[in-house]
């Protein structure tokens, strides 16, 4: 048996022939993972089909480079599409490994992993009673999903907590609503991002024209990809575009840079012609569930002085992933190049800083506070629009169809960017 498998390693190295001195495998070598193996299959309190150990010896590889690398089976596959799809079952939810456990990247909107109130940053230590180890992202999501209606129980730790709790969640068919749109304080636009997939473009295109057809003129537009954990390249490629008109932009139109070692995993995104918004202020807003695709749009369109970036620090994924098949049944998923702003700098573990930094604050209604306004000091930007400019803003509220007060109270970030926006709007026209 030992001689099969040492012949059988052997041949598979070959491959390796031609590599450069300090790449080559040696003899030594060889013969450890090929005596790994028969020790494994002889010692080993089960017996253990090889076919598994070469599965997980492959999977075991792919995992050691970093966390969004991976080896995806034949019964992974079909999961695998369905993420890409953007409709799947199972609670509605971003993760990625993480040291015996795994992180959670982003609850979507309205699924029941967010009305469990998972969030951002928590860990997910154990399911159904099974403590996690050395669990890829792709098996865990098949842990995850189930059939529709069926219960899963998950054992949570949130980072200061003082231990970790269960919860338990009914399993959904996960329709993600990529985009949805409104009108706030009678004439700023807004969008709502959750996922780039390959719906969103052309939803972000439908709600651009619904908003502008519901007014006259629009005077600023909030984009909000708060806990949106990316998606596909070619559909931030194309939302982006939509903002950054290249007759304006000078020398540089990239949106993004992709830059890897091997041949053909270098790509620059360039902007068009054309804004469809016509040029009107853009506030961004983020969190530290924006990752990847929705770190490239808010990036793109600071570095171009086309949008104002409000909330906390993102993410930090700056890497791209390739999918690439191995054979008919299987492929890998490989981190195959990091990507770079306009400005040409990378975003990988490293995130991007916003230029108003705001928390995700809950402010306390209080029968003697007669506006919100009592709680933002003289020092800030906010307070220094709403002094200049009290009575403009008290007409506005009386004819608006939001409540632009009660935004603060059930979301503060997204009030901010409303006040930055009207505050771009006086001084681009102070009548």
């Amino acid at each position: 048996m030992f001689k099969f498998i040492l012949f059988f390693i052997f041949s598979m190295f070959t491959v390796f022939h031609n590599a450069s001195a300090n790449d080559q495998l040696t003899q030594e070598e060889i013969e450890r993972f090929a005596k790994v193996m028969a020790q494994i299959k002889y010692y080993y309190i089960e017996d253990t089909d090889f076919k598994i150990l070469f599965r997980d010896a492959i999977r075991g590889m792919m995992q050691g480079l970093d966390p969004h690398s991976d080896y995806i089976d034949e019964a992974q596959l079909k999961s695998f599409e369905s993420q890409s799809t953007g409709k799947y079952g199972g609670l509605g939810i971003e993760i990625i490994p993480e040291q015996g456990a795994l992180r959670v990247v982003t609850p979507f909107d309205d699924t029941p992993a967010q009305r469990a109130g998972i969030k951002t940053g928590d860990l997910i230590i154990g399911i159904n009673g099974k403590i996690l180890k050395n669990v890829s992202t792709d098996e865990a999501i098949n842990m995850l999903r189930g059939k529709p209606n069926s219960s899963v129980e998950l054992t949570i730790f949130s980072p200061g907590s003082s231990g970790p709790r269960k919860v338990i969640l009914k399993r959904e068919i996960i329709n993600i609503k990529a985009v949805k749109s409104k009108i706030i304080d009678g004439d700023i636009g807004y969008i709502r991002i959750s996922i780039f997939n390959q719906k969103t473009y052309q939803e972000t295109v439908n709600a651009i024209n619904k908003l502008k057809k519901s007014r006259k003129k629009l005077n600023g537009l909030v984009i909000d990809v708060r806990n949106n954990p990316g998606g596909l390249l070619d559909s931030v490629f194309q939302i982006s575009d939509l903002f950054l008109d290249a007759n304006k932009l000078g020398t540089n139109k990239k949106i993004v840079s992709i830059k890897g070692r091997a041949e053909g995993t270098n790509f620059t995104a360039n902007a068009t012609a054309g804004d469809k918004v016509n040029n009107i202020p853009i506030v961004i807003l983020v969190n530290k569930g924006s990752a990847s695709a929705s770190e490239i749009l808010a990036a793109a369109l600071r570095d171009h002085k086309r949008a104002i970036i409000v909330g906390t620090q993102t993410f930090g994924k700056g890497s791209v992933q390739s999918v690439i098949p191995v054979d008919s049944k299987s492929m890998i998923k490989i981190t195959t190049a990091l990507y770079y702003t306009p400005n040409n700098e990378s975003i990988q573990a490293k995130g991007v800083t916003p230029d108003v930094i705001v928390n995700l604050t809950t402010i306390p209604e209080s029968p003697k506070q007669q506006s919100v306004y009592d709680l933002i000091s003289e020092k800030s930007f906010v307070d220094h629009l709403k002094n200049g400019n009290k009575n403009r803003l008290k007409n506005q509220n009386k004819a608006e169809s939001t409540n632009v007060t009660e935004i603060a109270y059930t979301d503060f970030q997204l009030y901010q960017a409303i006040r930055i926006l009207q505050g771009v709007q006086i001084i681009n026209d102070p009548s």
